[in-house]
């Protein structure tokens, strides 16, 4: 705080200026400096309620805790055993009677068992000289004739269509597109699955 001296009196009276002046220059440089004071004082007992209510030991041991713990994968996630086929070739344990439909070439083929479970499942995936369009007709008419139930099914013509079949303790998930490789061809994409063997 700022001590009032005589002296100041007199160079403010030599200047011209009153008393009154010289009090309210005064008045202003104390309300500052009291606002100042409670500022201070504010952000002291701020900190002080928050080292009341958050332990700082508790809060610094939570960091440290946090960042020495390995990270560990999710519990709940499956990682199937996967084993590739021979190129060109199909997976053991696909259905013989699942036609690969014009197929021009298998570009890829495996089977995944997985870790306590039954489930087995093939799948292939290859290219067809047809049409998306007239894949997804001829797959919908093989389920029906081979006694599958069409579970769920979308016809996106030259985009990517699929569909879901089921029987019993069996599932096929067929995805077809139009194909990057033959104009007017289609990627096909078969997956069946047994959750009984």
């Amino acid at each position: 705080m700022r001590h009032f001296l005589a002296e100041d009196y007199s160079k403010v009276k030599r200047k011209g200026k009153g008393l009154k002046s010289f009090l309210k220059q005064d008045i202003k440089f104390i309300k500052k400096e009291y606002l100042r004071i409670i500022g201070i004082a504010g952000v002291l007992i701020f900190v002080i309620v928050i080292f009341y209510f958050v332990d700082p030991a508790v809060f610094l041991q939570r960091k440290k805790a946090a960042s020495e713990e390995p990270q560990s994968p999710a519990k709940n996630i499956v990682v199937p055993n996967i084993t590739q086929a021979p190129p060109k070739e199909v997976a053991g344990g696909f259905p013989k009677n699942l036609t690969l439909n014009s197929k021009t070439a298998i570009t890829g083929s495996y089977s995944a068992t997985y870790p306590n479970s039954p489930a087995k499942q093939a799948t292939v995936e290859f290219i067809s000289s047809k049409s998306p369009e007239a894949n997804f007709d001829f797959y919908t008419k093989w389920a029906k004739d081979n006694g599958w139930d069409v579970v769920n099914s979308s016809n996106n013509g030259d985009s990517i269509s699929f569909l879901y079949f089921k029987k019993a303790s069996e599932q096929i998930n067929i995805t077809i597109r139009s194909s990057v490789k033959i104009a007017a061809g289609s990627d096909i994409v078969i997956s069946y699955v047994n959750l009984n063997k």
